[in-house]
């Protein structure tokens, strides 16, 4: 008979870090009176760095379903945050690019998400940090490759 993982095992702890991770984002969120959700964050972040990227490209960057990437565009594109621009290699597909609008946006996100990164990482030296992000990457890389 397999064991049971232990309640801190390693999926559970990263589960567990992610879901508080995101709940003090959302709470940082709401006390600047931010109309974005973690999710919708990712996306803005991930076209902000690739400009014109495709939404299939921002669901892999972002490990995220397509189907879900297409709704969270969907909606910043509504909010005037996003624009679609059609693709000139290929009709079917659209480049999203940030509007002046989302990169007003960015900049009041960019201090809160430095206050969530402090509060998240509080009381670890500088070098166990970047052990820290050199870990995850490794983890990450690990697993792609598995």
């Amino acid at each position: 008979m397999i064991a049971a993982p232990a309640a801190n095992s390693f999926g559970s702890l990263l589960t567990k870090t992610k879901w508080l991770y995101d709940a003090h984002f959302n709470r940082l969120l709401k006390e600047g009176q931010i109309d974005v959700t973690p999710e919708q964050f990712a996306v803005l972040i991930t076209v902000r760095a690739n400009t014109g990227v495709s939404q299939n490209e921002i669901a892999r960057r972002g490990y995220k379903d397509k189907t879900n990437v297409a709704r969270i565009v969907d909606g910043l594109e509504k909010r005037g945050l996003l624009a679609r621009r059609p693709d000139a290699a290929d009709r079917r597909a659209f480049r999203v690019e940030l509007t002046a609008e989302g990169e007003e946006l960015m900049q009041h996100l960019f201090p809160i998400v430095a206050r969530l990164n402090e509060a998240a990482t509080k009381g670890l030296s500088a070098s166990e940090r970047e052990m820290l992000l050199g870990l995850l990457e490794s983890v990450m890389a690990h697993l792609k490759s598995a």
